[in-house]
């Protein structure tokens, strides 16, 4: 059940008085905020660890949903212990913590950023198995029907992250066809940080080096690469450094870029005052 509008809000004075805060509301949908330019929307993710645990990862949303963090950016594939990679325990628990995340996100408002693969998965860095795309059709058909049967409402979904390559491209272009016609709302990556938008995309996204680079001012800008991770971080897989993401994320606001997300690489644990921190620098 869709809660929109007049109707939503009229309920919602009935029960909050004058109040204008959305309350959790458990069973219905919430549409999140629109992307747009001149507005930005924060958001953080644990994007590989999301699915390790699923206590920790609701508590995820519910931080950002508290301190005003829209988005909650995810690696599918890579969701439990990095990869599943056909694990059978593995994809049962990445099953179960995508359903906990979408409905989180749905009864909070939020967007879940649903980036399906990534074209570096097989390049064997940052402890990736060597496992290419191109060897993982059962996993990935299993992850199309996950996504698929959850629905579209709040998600924004990235077919492929960093797009490159010929099998990965027609991989890109396989989701694209799946997706886009169920109302998926599609985010382009291709080659990382694209120059142009396809016609199938709603957004791009964009992957800037270093916190000061000149991003483009049009695009989802997100902190996936190993250099600006290092910025923001203590170390490529530590925690976040609150001050320096709030800094970074308030001047891409001042940017007026319609979002800018955090990436939160292969860090296991709730780290609530980076979240703090994106929420703040973007009221």
């Amino acid at each position: 059940m869709r809660l929109r509008g007049l109707i939503f809000a009229g309920m919602l004075l009935c029960v909050c008085g004058c109040s204008t805060i959305m309350p959790y509301v458990p069973g219905y949908t919430q549409d999140p905020p629109e992307l747009e330019l001149g507005r930005t929307l924060a958001g953080y993710g644990r994007v590989n660890a999301w699915a390790i645990d699923k206590d920790t990862l609701i508590k995820d949303i519910r931080a950002c949903d508290r301190y005003g963090v829209d988005i909650y950016p995810i690696e599918f594939l890579s969701g439990a212990e990095y990869s599943p990679y056909g694990n059978q325990a593995a994809m049962k628990k990445t099953e179960e913590c995508y359903k906990a995340a979408i409905k989180e996100c749905r009864a909070r408002g939020m967007w879940l950023f649903v980036s399906f693969a990534n074209s570096n998965t097989g390049s064997g860095k940052y402890g990736d198995k060597k496992i290419p795309l191109s060897k993982m059709g059962d996993l990935i058909n299993w992850g199309i029907d996950v996504v698929k049967k959850e629905g579209p409402d709040n998600v924004l979904f990235q077919p492929i992250g960093e797009t490159g390559g010929s099998f990965n491209s027609s991989l890109e272009a396989r989701l694209v066809n799946e997706f886009g016609p169920r109302g998926f709302k599609l985010v382009n990556n291709h080659g990382s940080r694209p120059n142009h938008k396809p016609g199938w995309a709603k957004w791009n996204a964009w992957h800037p080096w270093k916190v000061t680079d000149n991003v483009p001012r049009d695009q989802i800008i997100v902190s996936d690469t190993s250099t600006i991770i290092q910025q923001l971080c203590y170390g490529l897989e530590g925690k976040g450094k609150p001050d320096t993401a709030k800094a970074w994320a308030k001047d891409l606001k001042n940017k007026g870029v319609p979002a800018v997300v955090f990436y939160h690489f292969k860090y296991p644990s709730h780290d609530e005052p980076t979240i703090r921190a994106m929420g703040e620098a973007v009221k």
